[in-house]
């Protein structure tokens, strides 16, 4: 049986609600991965092609996959994911950063939008030589 990453944002959800900087920074990790995950397992399952140029880095891989979208609520996505990876970062390794309630609300409600937001956004595979304008281009032109 596979781990359910919907779990992480429960345990943000919790860890959240507690008057502790520990807590609130754990939280926020949380949040960002049970977003991460989420993105990452909605890339694979719909057998989305991502850059080669960012295979060592998966992060990387999955936020730009959505960032470079035609499709603005996929690319609302990827920076929304960029910006949880962000606030992880500062959780995970900035010791001078406070973390006060209303930061750590707003990160978990930042990743329960982004995971909602999967199932109704799917981004377009990779193609190589392919920029993000001619993306735009091909999608426009799908309403016309």
């Amino acid at each position: 049986m596979s781990f359910d990453w919907n779990e992480y944002l429960r345990l943000a959800q919790q860890l959240g609600g507690l008057a502790d900087d520990a807590a609130s920074r754990t939280a926020v990790s949380r949040a960002y991965y049970s977003a991460f995950h989420a993105a990452s397992m909605s890339v694979e399952s719909n057998k989305i092609t991502t850059n080669p140029k960012y295979e060592r880095d998966r992060h990387l891989r999955i936020w730009n996959i959505y960032m470079d979208s035609s499709n603005k609520e996929c690319r609302r996505i990827g920076n929304s994911g960029q910006r949880l990876k962000a606030e992880r970062q500062y959780a995970d390794y900035d010791s001078e950063s406070s973390f006060p309630e209303t930061r750590v609300e707003r990160s978990i409600a930042q990743a329960r939008a982004l995971v909602a937001g999967l199932v109704r956004n799917v981004p377009e595979s990779f193609v190589p030589g392919r920029s993000r304008i001619d993306r735009l281009i091909t999608y426009v032109r799908r309403f016309f």
